[in-house]
């Protein structure tokens, strides 16, 4: 398959039912350079169904599909703060549409997100073309081992794991620039299903309005705004509103945190929380409570944050379909 605009690559995480495709693609991507390999090393190379099965059991696996067909393949497994990557393999057909390339974004993307600190692989000198798009990716040669498998030649190669987005707090000043990206930050989270106290259709002038208060708040330092982004592209937002009251001058709520769908699984929402907590106890703030919606992706991060839940209040808010949705209202001691 030849490189063209129109191929459409998707990844997903894998499931058990993959199992066959996935021993498939394995032994089709490798099966050119089978004599390069020792009998022992090639089978360990490959796999079969139930190999598969068992690896999906213990180990985070991605494929990808074009035209709703497997093409390509993944696999990664934690040990300790790195991330071994494994079993990188592509159809030889469809081989020049950046398939690899988006797999191995997507396990650097997962790597970024769980606060991994480097990756590493093992590869053989004949694998030129993977090579090669492994250094595209930012890895590098390393003398650590292994360097056998089973009588066939191995090197590792290895790369540091660094977030590309840069978080800042922002003045009014220096975030009014930025109000046409925020008011479209605002409306992807809305229409993607996010529950953050709008409902689609989000018009372009309601968000802007939002966001001229907000910053109206941020200038007589009633909130706080700090905003990630990468190559001048605003990709997250969250908020600290600072209470004003005698008795709660210790705490504030995180509200508004925001990341663009197409800067999801990079790690931008934990790191924008962290810089929050960060912002919390320059300001004073001990304590940190906030509330998102039941069940929601936004519910998971926060436990994983460290952020205690103090109970779920049903019928707390409208849902995008107009159904009551129920809130869970978290907090974290700093």
């Amino acid at each position: 398959m030849s490189e063209h605009v129109s191929t459409v690559v998707q990844i997903r995480r894998a499931s058990l039912e993959d199992a066959e495709a996935i021993a498939s693609v394995l032994y089709e991507s490798f099966a050119e350079h089978e004599s390069s390999y020792t009998p022992e090393g090639f089978a360990l190379t490959v796999s079969t169904p139930e190999q598969v099965r068992d690896r999906l059991k213990a180990e985070h696996v991605w494929v990808a599909l074009v035209d709703e067909g497997i093409v390509g393949t993944v696999g990664a497994t934690p040990k300790g703060e790195a991330l071994y990557v494994r079993s990188m393999a592509v159809l030889p057909a469809s081989r020049g549409c950046r398939v690899g390339h988006r797999l191995m974004e997507c396990v650097e993307e997962f790597a970024v997100s769980e606060g991994f600190k480097r990756m590493f692989l093992s590869t053989t000198p004949f694998l030129t073309r993977a090579i090669k798009l492994y250094e595209r990716c930012g890895f590098r040669r390393s003398p650590e081992g292994p360097h056998d498998l089973r009588g066939t030649p191995l090197f590792t190669m290895v790369k540091q794991v660094r977030a590309m987005h840069k978080i800042e707090r922002l003045s009014e000043e220096q975030a009014r620039p930025m109000l046409p990206q925020l008011a479209a930050l605002l409306q992807d989270a809305v229409h993607s299903g996010s529950s953050v106290g709008f409902l689609p259709p989000l018009t372009f002038e309601t968000a802007e309005g939002y966001w001229l208060e907000t910053l109206n708040e941020v200038a007589q330092g009633k909130r706080i705004l700090l905003v990630s982004s990468e190559a001048g592209d605003v990709t997250g937002a969250v908020q600290l509103a600072l209470v004003a009251k005698q008795n709660g001058l210790h705490r504030a709520e995180v509200q508004k945190l925001l990341v663009n769908t197409r800067f999801r699984q990079r790690g931008i929402a934990r790191a924008l929380m962290g810089a929050a907590e960060e912002s919390a106890r320059a300001s004073g703030r001990t304590l940190l409570v906030l509330d998102t919606e039941q069940g929601s992706v936004a519910e998971k991060l926060y436990e994983k944050c460290g952020y205690a839940r103090a109970g779920v209040i049903p019928q707390y808010a409208l849902n995008a379909d107009r159904s009551l949705i129920s809130t869970v209202v978290f907090y974290k001691l700093l």
